[in-house]
């Protein structure tokens, strides 16, 4: 991961790419869920959950350029089923619901196309690398009437790999008010290629994170006396 950082900070800092560097911060909401080889295995729903972090770009003169974010984001989803009882005299109905959350450090690198001036659109495709920081299961129940009876947290970090791979396709709208700043609102999808669980954790299964990004961010343009 230092690595991976050191390289990124080497090349927008060179020579060449001195002019038209932009920098920035990012912040919103992004809707998660899994996909699964087995479809018996969940039914899984979506979860809000936070991203945000910083953007370092570079501007070429042809329009197109290259972008490398910093995020700290979390993806996962939620599980929920109904369970019907009886005491011999009427029926107990209860609900469980399972939230299991992945919180990861990851690293997009896009490269696109920006369109417009004052007004413009970015589009662009890319990677991105995601180191697991924590993961965790959470169980509720609830009764009838939907009241919390009981919940519970089970820390599943070891059983989750710890690097995940995914590619990402984001288009965002943008307005330069100075010839310093703009703010820039981005829609962004993202597939992981690789695994959740490891072999300690559901063997011989693929499951993947897959999600919604919605952000709302500020940049500011650093330009070479």
């Amino acid at each position: 991961m230092k690595t991976l950082l050191i390289i990124i900070l080497t090349v927008l800092t060179t020579r060449t790419f001195g002019q038209n560097n932009f920098i920035g911060v990012n912040g919103g909401v992004s809707m998660t869920s899994m996909t699964s080889d087995n479809k018996d295995l969940y039914w899984p729903k979506f979860v809000p959950n936070f991203t945000g972090g910083i953007s370092l770009g570079h501007h070429f003169k042809n329009r197109f350029f290259v972008c490398a974010d910093i995020l700290y984001n979390r993806f996962g989803f939620k599980d929920a089923y109904k369970i019907s009882s009886t005491d011999n005299v009427k029926d107990i109905i209860s609900y469980n619901t399972f939230y299991y959350n992945y919180d990861y450090l990851s690293v997009p690198i896009t490269t696109g196309i920006s369109i417009g001036n004052k007004y413009f659109c970015d589009i662009r495709l890319g990677l991105v690398s995601s180191f697991l920081v924590d993961a965790k299961t959470i169980f509720q129940n609830f009764d009838t009437n939907r009241n919390l009876t009981s919940s519970s947290t089970e820390n599943i970090t070891s059983k989750i790999n710890r690097f995940d791979i995914g590619g990402i396709a984001t288009i965002g709208f943008g307005y330069k008010f100075d010839n310093k700043y703009s703010v820039i609102s981005d829609i962004t999808y993202r597939q992981s290629f690789t695994s959740i669980p490891n072999s300690n954790y559901y063997i011989d299964r693929q499951i993947q994170n897959y999600g919604l990004t919605f952000t709302l961010g500020l940049r500011y343009t650093l330009t070479k006396n």
